[in-house]
């Protein structure tokens, strides 16, 4: 068990010492633009099918709280 954890420490210590990708966070306008538009019309198909299951299940808000608090959190994410 021991050997694991020294394993582990000098795997996070070398990966704190590496700069990581190359270009990784060299972000165009574009590349950001195209980004946000994906996030949106994600998000909006989901409001879609959201109502669609709001309607389906006879306009119970409990179905879709769930559903619509992780579109929610998925569009703040990105």
């Amino acid at each position: 068990m021991r050997h694991m954890g020294s394993r582990l420490h000098n795997h996070l210590t070398y990966l704190q010492a590496t700069t990581g990708v190359k270009g990784f966070g060299n972000e165009t306008h574009e590349k950001m633009a195209a980004d946000f538009i994906l996030s949106v019309s994600d998000f909006i198909g989901e409001v879609i099918l959201i109502y669609r299951c709001w309607l389906l299940w006879n306009r119970k808000y409990c179905i879709i709280m769930f559903p619509s608090l992780c579109a929610i959190g998925g569009l703040g994410r990105s």
